[in-house]
């Protein structure tokens, strides 16, 4: 069975880089849907960290920037998301784990159950769809998992293979309810990682687990958090298509999965798509990432979904260092900065994209990924 992640690697990464990290562990003390009418500023953002050797969860209170630091150990290779049903932080660790942890956030964010999700399927995110049922999709599985979400307990699987690609797994990466519907991405990569002829989003009946459509990308390898923006009344699609071409984009989809086409191109934003967010109908912010001789370095830019325009550049990185943004309240994004030297959050303003950190707030190891919990 083919094993992936969408975890990229720095691939400059030294072995001083991973045993100075561990040892900053040891000492330190101790679309997550992006949806702007539910969120406030003030909420806590749950930090995953990892130097893809150790990972750690920290927590920081969005109003006071305090943080607690490294409150519970965790797999190197994991991402989190909060599930406003249950109230709960989830830890998917993926690659090489392949298990599902809750976190108890009255406990100081300790592990409240933990359930492995099938050994060599890396699980790559959990949406809860309604009492007691969550699906989990899983890239390394034709099988569209669905479980308790808290116990673990297996409810049924969804066969996914009649999507999949000549090597049979249609590589599930994404799944978020919606309105009543279940929606899961398809990356649709070959064993070599490559996009093959499209990539896809399934919409689901939650009731009986029947595929209502299946709606075709206009690009490939949808890689990005699948995130529901109000103002828009549609999905944002972060499609990254094969890395170090420009050949993918941004593109929204409605409900129904009707689909806008390219709000913006990767020609146009000048590198692969990593995340973006859309906080008003005139303004989005994007990550990219461009090659370099030594890997590749990362942007955090902005851009106008009306006119597909390209914007300012906010901030730039040597490395392949900003990963992930998430958006607390109308007036923050928080960008993760993994920089070897400095790594922390960094926080924008959504309405004039001024930097509101002097510098990284420090969470212990580098940062892939914040949720926030409300």
């Amino acid at each position: 069975m083919k094993m992936k992640s969408n975890l990229k690697l720095n691939c400059s990464v030294t072995v001083l880089s991973l045993l100075l990290s561990v040892f900053i562990l040891a000492g330190c003390d101790s679309g997550d849907v992006d949806d702007i009418e539910v969120n406030t500023v003030g909420d806590t953002g749950i930090v995953v960290t990892t130097d893809y050797s150790t990972g750690a969860v920290s927590v920081v209170t969005a109003e006071t920037r305090v943080v607690q630091r490294n409150t519970q150990v965790i797999h190197s290779d994991s991402i989190c998301r909060y599930d406003e049903v249950t109230g709960h932080i989830f830890v998917i660790s993926r690659f090489g784990s392949d298990a599902i942890t809750v976190l108890n956030e009255d406990a100081g964010y300790k592990p409240m159950a933990q359930y492995s999700v099938e050994a060599g399927t890396n699980a790559q995110d959990i949406a809860v769809i309604g009492p007691g049922r969550a699906v989990v999709p899983r890239i390394g599985s034709p099988e569209l998992l669905v479980v308790h979400p808290t116990l673990g307990t297996e409810i049924a699987r969804v066969d996914l293979s009649a999507y999949a690609d000549s090597d049979g797994n249609p590589e599930a990466s994404q799944a978020i309810f919606r309105d009543g519907k279940v929606y899961v991405t398809l990356q649709r990569l070959d064993m070599y990682w490559a996009p093959t002829d499209y990539s896809a989003l399934l919409i689901i009946n939650p009731a009986t687990y029947a595929i209502e459509r299946e709606v075709i990308l206009n690009g490939k390898n949808p890689t990005g958090i699948l995130r529901y923006n109000t103002p828009l009344s549609a999905f944002i699609l972060t499609e990254t298509g094969s890395y170090g071409v420009l050949d993918g984009g941004i593109e929204t989809m409605t409900l129904d999965g009707t689909l806008s086409g390219m709000i913006i191109t990767e020609a146009t934003l000048g590198g692969d798509i990593i995340d973006a967010i859309v906080t008003a109908p005139d303004m989005g912010f994007a990550i990219i990432s461009e090659p370099t001789a030594t890997g590749a370095a990362t942007r955090l830019v902005t851009f106008n979904p009306m006119t597909g325009f390209k914007g300012e550049t906010l901030i730039s990185s040597a490395g392949y260092d900003l990963s992930y943004m998430s958006l607390n309240g109308e007036s923050e994004i928080w960008v993760t900065d993994r920089n070897f030297f400095n790594p922390g959050i960094r926080i924008f303003d959504t309405h004039t994209a001024q930097e509101l950190t002097a510098s990284p707030i420090d969470v212990g190891l580098p940062p892939i990924m914040v949720c926030f919990e409300r």
